[in-house]
């Protein structure tokens, strides 16, 4: 039996690539694992293009189902190279470890990810704790730890 490799890539705001072409009138996007979408795709010679009624809101997992495959996750590295990228997603606002002595504001851009983790080993601790950082606007992830972490 030969291994097949399929890949689903975003290579528009609003299309979304699958390859090989597989023909499977089945094929579903999910969002944060919920199917939401049935898709239907133009075939060509080795692809399979689906076309979204609106641009993909990055900040999500996203997987599109194939039933004859399983989940195949939706690569969308390439989103900062869309038009309109640069000003849906434009921060210039302060970044990083923002210490304050009664809270620390933790603040990273990422606007392609789904989700970000804060690792934290505070002073006199053995083990690292994991915070769940929350997205704001413009691709922007932020937590607040109570607390004087100097």
């Amino acid at each position: 039996m030969k291994e097949i490799f399929i890949s689903a890539k975003l290579i528009e705001s609003n299309v979304i690539r699958l390859s090989p072409a597989i023909d499977d009138p089945h094929i579903s996007l999910l969002i944060d694992h919920k199917i939401v979408l049935k898709l239907e795709g133009q075939k060509g010679r080795n692809f399979v293009d689906f076309h979204l009624n609106k641009p993909l809101l990055l900040g999500h997992s996203y997987f599109l189902l194939v039933p004859s495959y399983g989940r195949i996750p939706l690569d969308v590295k390439d989103a900062t190279t869309f038009k309109g990228f640069d000003e849906a997603y434009y921060f210039d606002g302060e970044l990083g470890a923002i210490y304050r002595r009664t809270e620390t504001t933790f603040r990273l851009w990422a606007p392609l990810a789904s989700k970000v983790v804060l690792r934290l080993k505070k002073k006199g601790e053995y083990y690292f704790s994991s915070i769940k950082m929350m997205r704001q606007e413009k691709g922007v992830y932020e937590i607040k730890v109570k607390g004087d972490l100097n």
